[in-house]
């Protein structure tokens, strides 16, 4: 597990998988494996849990396990690092904390440029928004003070970085550019531990 991105209605499912070697000495099988995810005062339980393989040279159990991420019962607190909490039980007990993984809220972005056709060496503005999930609200809410790169294509081209821009109070965007040839433009936000990143579509422009 990475990364799991949470929007605002979808439920994620997330797969969690766990070796376990020497539970008791040799060939000792583990008769249960346990694992929650700890963040702050948050737990997520793995729910599921079953023996995958076993591996006879190195007497080791792979298990894996599901969790569901149901933004109705999360709150933004669930956003950041977790850290998986496995244990494994066979003739002894044996407990670790193992790689952690992120929870982001789901980022979303819009661009339009305007006007639209217009004559070369003009000034386009272009305009957009950046919004993330708000799990308090389960709705997506304007995601203020952010930096976004403003990226171009031609109309055969592949997009590159052109400027940035920042949200301002109500995660509006507005920029000007000066209009040279036809092609596209699209806001790109790279996003950060706690939110994911967001590319909005493309809007096209005829320069004339």
């Amino acid at each position: 597990m990475d990364t799991v991105v949470v929007g605002t209605t979808k439920v994620k499912t997330s797969t969690f998988y766990v070796d376990v070697t020497d539970c008791g000495g040799e060939d000792a099988r583990p008769f249960l494996v346990d694992a929650t995810f700890y963040r702050v005062h948050n737990e997520q339980r793995v729910s599921n849990i079953r023996e995958d393989y076993f591996d006879e040279e190195s007497t080791t159990w792979g298990f894996s396990g599901t969790t569901r991420w149901d933004p109705r019962f999360m709150d933004n607190s669930y956003a950041g690092s977790w850290s998986p909490y496995v244990s494994a039980w066979g003739s002894t007990q044996d407990e670790a904390y193992t790689q952690r993984f992120w929870v982001q809220r789901a980022a979303r972005a819009t661009t339009n440029a305007t006007p639209e056709p217009i004559k070369k060496r003009r000034k386009i503005t272009v305009n957009g928004t950046l919004t993330r999930a708000s799990w308090d609200t389960n709705t997506y809410r304007p995601y203020l003070n952010q930096t976004v790169d403003l990226e171009f294509r031609t109309t055969n081209g592949s997009y590159k970085y052109v400027k940035s821009a920042t949200t301002n109070s109500k995660g509006n965007l507005r920029t000007t550019v000066t209009a040279r040839r036809d092609g596209c433009y699209r806001y790109v936000y790279t996003g950060h531990s706690t939110t994911s990143d967001a590319i909005s579509a493309g809007d096209c422009i005829d320069v004339r």
